[in-house]
């Protein structure tokens, strides 16, 4: 039975209050290598192994306490891996060869190998964990535990927690500046940002913002935090990461969900499920530029990396927006399945969008060019968030190996040197000159 407006609001707003939901959240998370084959045995993880480089994505499914892997070339899943229970936050390490996913029903982290797809530990952490961040090097993945009011660190290599830091109550995020030096914890009760130096792993700042923080994005030049602020006052509050002080309030309408900030660093997308509408924020200025009409309660909203395009999951209108980010209007609006929650686009192409569709317990595959529906995934129970990484870069053609050369041999003869002179130093091999 689909839920009413009334309903998902309501719904939506707890996800913001870290209170336990019949759905938690969870990420899609694409990883380059390809599927070369999959083999299931007894509902347990289906291992696959991959060679070339392809995107695949990991989608954790909090009723069914498992992890769905869909290949994104043929989009359909080739594995499920068992993991904790209610795993809600799925992230990848940057080399792409591990997803820690955090259980907030078991109070711990399942680390996946993505080259078999199984689970190679399990990490106790604090009390119902949610998000999950990395630093940079990949060397530390920081877990906000709300309900313990504590981040865990963990370290990647050894796969156990290193330390433990006390922050504010109700952390609900961790966000990591882009040099890794400091994380930055909104929190929801107490109403501010604890700030972690990740060397010594300890709270060196505490900064006030607005009422009940949920959210905490930084700018690609890691200058400045925006911490959406959800209630009495819904708003963004512009923290400068060089002296960890608010520089700016920007007042917003309605019930703030989501905030996305464009790759270039310009622009802070927010939206709000309280009046159907995404604001626009000028970070150079901090004020609203624009505020768009979307569909009904707009949640989790993701920026295309390569295309000037932003996607609204509306949750009461079972549709995404589609939004063009130079003239800030919606240029499609795409049907999709019951209560979408999240959208993840592959990058740096951007030429797919996967969406998480937690009501009818599957994903639409978005053609980003075309803006239309290519295919319907179906995972398992209760999936809810979505994340994306990058997608590698392929593999560079090796060095050039001449066959038949002899031992004055030219460009025209032998290789192609940009106008140098190849010359053999065995038989077969040549350097240019």
């Amino acid at each position: 039975m689909t839920a009413s407006v009334d309903q998902i609001r309501l719904r939506l707003q707890a996800s913001i209050c870290h209170r336990h939901l019949p759905t938690a959240w969870f990420r899609v998370i694409v990883v380059g290598m390809r599927h070369v084959f999959a083999i299931a045995f007894m509902g347990l993880a289906i291992g696959a192994m991959r060679t070339e480089a392809e995107p695949f994505v990991y989608v954790a499914n909090a009723g069914s306490n498992n992890v769905s892997v869909i290949d994104t070339v043929a989009n359909n899943v080739i594995a499920t891996i068992s993991v904790g229970a209610r795993p809600e936050w799925p992230a990848i390490t940057p080399d792409s060869s591990r997803v820690y996913v955090t259980n907030s029903g078991s109070n711990s982290v399942s680390v996946i190998d993505t080259a078999a797809n199984n689970v190679i530990a399990t990490i106790p952490v604090g009390s119902h964990p949610g998000w999950i961040a990395f630093t940079p090097d990949g060397k530390r993945a920081y877990v906000a535990n709300r309900e313990s009011a504590n981040i865990s660190v963990i370290d990647t290599g050894a796969n156990n927690v290193v330390a433990t830091i006390q922050v504010e109550v109700g952390p609900q995020a961790v966000a990591v500046t882009r040099d890794g030096k400091r994380a930055y914890v909104p929190n929801f009760t107490n109403e501010n940002v604890s700030v972690i130096d990740t060397a010594a792993n300890n709270v060196v700042a505490t900064i006030p913002v607005g009422g009940f923080p949920g959210l905490a994005a930084v700018t690609p030049d890691g200058k400045r935090i925006y911490v959406m602020n959800t209630n009495p006052t819904p708003g963004v509050s512009v923290i400068d990461t060089g002296a960890n002080n608010v520089i700016a309030t920007i007042p917003l309408g309605g019930q703030p969900e989501w905030l996305a900030i464009t790759p270039d660093g310009s622009r802070a997308y927010v939206t709000s499920s309280g009046s159907n509408n995404v604001s626009v924020i000028d970070t150079a200025a901090n004020n609203v530029v624009a505020t768009i009409q979307v569909g009904a309660l707009p949640f989790r909203v993701a920026i295309n990396p390569n295309r000037s395009l932003a996607y609204v999951p509306n949750v009461g209108s079972n549709n995404i927006s589609v939004i063009d980010t130079a003239a800030n209007n919606v240029v499609a609006t795409i049907p999709v399945g019951v209560q979408p929650e999240s959208v993840a686009i592959t990058s740096p192409d951007g030429n797919t969008a996967y969406v998480v569709n937690v009501g009818s317990n599957n994903v639409s595959v978005i053609d980003t060019a075309a803006n239309n529906v290519v295919a319907t995934i179906p995972v398992g129970d209760s999936p809810s968030g979505v994340a994306v990484t990058l997608t590698p870069p392929p593999t560079p053609p090796p060095p050039p190996i001449c066959h038949g050369c002899q031992a004055h041999a030219t460009t025209q003869a032998c290789c192609d040197c940009q106008g140098g002179e190849w010359v053999c130093d065995t038989p077969g091999h040549c350097h240019c000159e």
